[in-house]
């Protein structure tokens, strides 16, 4: 038997990874859709203002980050301690602040939308353009955010392919309408924008299903809205969040330079390089959310050895993902230039080429960052978290940006990018290095919990089972942990007895289709209690509910599990992430 198993977690890593990449991509895929019309039916100023609206669009994505990674932080470390009720009144606690900060974002650009355009630093040939974009975007901010926020949850209960859908939908649709509302009825930038909002509604309206179909786990409960979660959800959540704050007065900051020192054309080209940022960081984004989340649970079950294992993963499997897709980008820089711009263009094409090969360079470091500041976040390193972001969002790229454009043109922008990871991973260097007082020398230094976070190695014990012959071997080494640790023999008899009922049952019933499975046991002994949590990837399976184990006719059918049951202080069962944890306390 392994000491513990690394597998489980790796599979279920890269199997959130994908639906992570996606809501990254949705966030800027009907911005590349409008960029590409923009710049080939409506013209090259039409494409300055669909980038100069990019702050607004941040500002949208920033502000549903600090409640989506609070809520999911906070729902996944309630899912750790087998807590359902507390889960739903945050996800329901999350929607509705949502909806409140989507329409006063709606009101403020709906009525003042010259105001917007005059803070984005559009010039007086750019704002007309920018002021029509932002009434056609503005009906859709509702239907944008709350989307993004059921795609994470949809996740948690394994409906991914409704998120699938829903993004087919909003591209098929955002294309679709762009061409009829454009070229067709001539509606130009307003168009552009309006074709936006209504395929935002279209992708909210498919995911929205599930959350009102009945069948959901995690569910909205009005009638149990506990408003003392706001402040924990914003506190926590906002970490994460602050660099995305800063990356708002960052783009506006870099309009005003590029504005300055190269005109129009350098605005245009970092327009339509920025417009698949989106795309560019989604592997990015997509290892860092799905980092998040897990160690949000093993965070909430004070799992060490499992949080050792979710960093190693995303820093080494998570990250060699991440080169791969920076040089099929490099090689694609050409073909992506040419969608916006053609040869015969001059400058601007060469400015959004470099552009095109010199951003996705950044990758790598922005992928380790990410993983850094989410551990911090996860772990309540508020301080250093809120650091990082403030770098990384806008010194780490405003000021090096600011010194470098006037003596590099527009490389200068392209350099700054790349000194920003450089100078936040510095940071993460130097925060360790006070911690430890020493040079670090493993990931774990790397890593610090909060004070008393988990048990000590002795008062614990690991191991992973993977067929029926070291299944029946359990209750010897769970017999063994409990003597040692004092436990009265009785109790002892009935943990190891359990222990090995139900791996047995577990292999017996979910190893039978065919696929490759493992089972994670983790016994601790805390203030005179045992606890006994097993953790399978196989099918749903219940054994607290399940009337046969209990109630069979034959009355030593499942004993272990029978006497347990009487004596357990307590006995839980969840299904998440495609994971079944069975919790007992005796």
């Amino acid at each position: 038997m392994k000491s513990y198993d690394s597998k489980m977690i790796g599979k279920l890593f890269f199997r959130l990874l994908p639906i992570h990449i996606l809501i990254m991509v949705v966030a800027s895929l009907n911005g590349i859709i409008d960029s590409a019309i923009a710049g080939k039916v409506i013209g090259p100023e039409a494409l300055a203002a669909t980038g100069l609206f990019a702050p607004v669009n941040k500002l949208i994505e920033t502000v549903n980050l600090v409640l989506l990674s609070g809520a999911q932080i906070l729902c996944g470390q309630y899912l750790g301690k087998n807590r359902l009720d507390k889960t739903r009144e945050i996800f329901t606690l999350d929607m509705a602040m949502m909806a409140v900060a989507a329409l006063v974002m709606t009101a403020l650009c709906a009525l003042f939308p010259g105001t917007v355009a005059s803070v984005l630093g559009a010039s007086d040939q750019l704002k007309p353009l920018l002021i029509k974009y932002t009434l056609g975007c503005t009906p859709g901010f509702i239907a944008l955010m709350g989307a993004a926020q059921m795609s994470a949850f949809l996740q948690l209960e394994q409906q991914e392919k409704r998120t699938y859908l829903g993004v087919f939908l909003m591209a098929a649709s955002n294309a679709a309408l762009n061409i009829l509302f454009v070229p067709v009825l001539g509606l130009g930038m307003f168009g552009l924008g309006l074709a936006t909002s209504v395929s935002n509604l279209i992708f909210f309206a498919v995911q929205a299903s599930w959350f009102h179909s009945g069948r959901a786990q995690i569910r909205l409960v009005y009638h149990r809205l506990d408003l003392s979660f706001i402040k924990p959800i914003i506190k926590t959540g906002l970490p994460g969040a602050v660099a995305g704050v800063f990356q708002v007065f960052r783009g506006i900051a870099l309009a005003y330079i590029l504005t300055s020192f190269i005109g129009d054309e350098g605005v245009s080209a970092y327009a339509a390089v920025c417009s698949f940022a989106g795309v560019f960081f989604a592997t990015v984004g997509g290892v860092g959310n799905a980092t998040r989340l897990l160690l949000s649970v093993y965070m909430g079950e004070e799992d060490r050895v499992g949080l050792k294992l979710i960093m190693k993963i995303a820093l080494t499997r998570g990250i060699a993902l991440i080169s791969s897709v920076l040089l099929v980008f490099v090689a694609l820089a050409g073909p992506l230039t040419r969608i916006f711009y053609s040869p015969a263009d001059g400058a601007i094409y060469r400015y959004a080429l470099i552009g095109f090969r010199a951003m996705p360079l950044s990758l790598i470091m922005s992928g380790a960052f990410l993983v850094f500041l989410y551990f911090y976040q996860c772990a309540g390193r508020i301080k250093i978290a809120n650091l990082l972001s403030l770098t990384d969002g806008f010194f780490g790229m405003a000021v090096p940006a600011l010194l470098l454009v006037p003596l590099m043109g527009m490389n200068g922008i392209w350099l700054a990018q790349n000194l920003n990871g450089v100078i936040s991973l510095a940071i993460i260097f130097v925060y360790t290095l006070l911690c430890c007082r020493r040079l670090p020398r493993t990931l774990e230094d790397y890593m610090p919990l909060p004070p008393g976070f988990g048990v000590d190695e002795r008062d614990r014990l690991d191991f992973s089972i993977h067929s029926t012959e070291e299944a029946v071997r359990v209750s010897r080494r769970v017999c063994e942990f409990c003597r040692e640790h004092g436990v009265d023999k009785r109790r002892t008899n009935f943990a190891g007895l359990c222990a090995e009922e139900l791996a047995v049952n577990i292999v017996q019933h979910g190893f039978n289709d065919g696929k490759k499975h493992s089972v994670d046991v983790r016994i601790i002994f805390k203030e005179g209690a045992v606890t006994i949590r097993l953790k399978d990837d196989c099918r749903a399976f219940d054994p607290k509910e399940t009337d046969d184990l209990f109630s069979a006719e034959d009355p030593t059918h499942n004993l272990g599990l029978r006497l347990t049951k009487r004596i357990a202080r307590n006995m839980t069962y969840q299904h998440t992430l495609g994971l079944n944890v069975v919790t007992i306390v005796i």
